[in-house]
């Protein structure tokens, strides 16, 4: 048992950057220029997630035309649209190649973009605080403008955060358990449910303003950085209005670990994920360029989740597995090249949510 303790605890003084779990053949649905819906599927992490069809020929949208095309890769490595739009013709007649994939420098580049930079870095949480026997995490939903209310049952959400019953699929149950009872999880939601519905701030953007720019999307984002602004600045409104308008009981220990930092915020976006490379993906990053404070804490780490992207991945699962990033774990899963290769499979969450 100790060294199953020590084992456990280094994990967590493990440090990292932005880091998200990986998908494979999830439905994505577009709507092309003509007004034809292109039904699709999803497979990457945050730092690169693509579209392609049942046979992997990958899907882009090209920025001019605005259409759903199928790719290929130039001479520098790259994934580029051809003129051939998706689901109108047989791409294998074309002589297009299933399975692409960028190039090593540009899936590094990817990666990079989520890194933190060293002049936030080095004022960022000291990961050698107290030992952490307790992750108290606050979850915060957020709509767009142009959205009604976030659908999902309250009780449902609060059940895959916090239920404690014996064989209950929880993020409570899971940290407690695969801790040996060294460290357990609970959340809090702000504000809280009325009855069974959830209560969210609204965003002063729609959807679209959260997508990548096209020319069917002339509202999108432009480059990583821009990306990196729209985000960050719509979880600290979100922040800033719960403050205003609901608070967080300060009884709740915030900042276990006593370094300045609350421990983990859980931002609950309304909608789905987005089949191409873009901010609307589950991941855990750090609010590194701006103080954002709750109860005097400093907002850091935090997760993003999507309230509408289904049981395969809005559950227990997936908030494990960001949770786990927050508490300094890695991925275990192969990223480069994209081989088959699965060193740990579904043994391993940080391989197989």
């Amino acid at each position: 048992m100790k060294m199953r303790k020590i084992a456990f605890l280094a994990l967590l003084l493990m440090a990292v950057a932005a880091v998200a779990a990986p998908l494979k053949n999830m439905p994505v649905k577009v709507v092309q220029p003509s007004g034809d819906t292109l039904y699709c599927l999803a497979s990457g992490d945050e730092y690169y997630h693509y579209m392609h069809d049942a046979q992997g020929y990958v899907i882009v949208q090209d920025e001019v035309t605005g259409y759903y095309v199928y790719a290929r890769l130039n001479e520098k490595g790259r994934v580029v649209p051809t003129p051939h739009v998706a689901g109108m013709c047989v791409p294998a007649e074309l002589g297009l190649v299933p399975g692409i994939m960028p190039s090593k420098e540009y899936l590094q580049e990817c990666r990079s973009a989520y890194e933190i930079p060293q002049k936030y870095a080095k004022n960022g949480p000291k990961r050698l605080g107290n030992p952490m026997s307790v992750v108290n995490n606050i979850v915060i939903f957020i709509r767009f403008s142009d959205e009604g209310r976030i659908p999902n049952s309250f009780h449902s959400v609060d059940s895959m955060f916090n239920d404690t019953a014996a064989n209950a699929v929880s993020v409570h149950n899971y940290f407690k358990s695969s801790s040996y009872g060294l460290l357990e999880s609970y959340s809090y939601f702000t504000p809280a449910a009325i009855g069974d519905s959830i209560v969210s701030y609204k965003a002063l953007h729609p959807r679209r303003y959260y997508e990548p720019y096209s020319s069917q999307n002339p509202d999108g984002y432009v480059g990583d950085n821009d990306r990196r602004a729209r985000e960050f600045t719509l979880l600290q409104n979100a922040v800033q209005w719960v403050n205003s308008n609901a608070g967080v009981d300060r009884s709740i220990n915030l900042d276990v670990n006593n370094d300045g930092y609350i421990d983990n915020v859980t931002f609950v976006l309304s909608g789905t994920y987005t089949g191409w490379s873009g901010l609307l993906w589950p991941h855990q990053w750090s609010l590194y360029d701006r103080t954002v404070m709750i109860n005097g804490k400093r907002v850091w780490t935090y997760n993003l989740q999507l309230a509408g992207s289904g049981d395969h991945y809005f559950g227990a699962s997936t908030f494990c597995h960001e949770m786990t990033h927050s508490l300094g774990c890695p991925d275990v899963y192969h990223y480069e090249d994209w081989t088959n290769v699965s060193p740990a499979g579904s043994w391993d969450l940080m391989c197989g949510n």
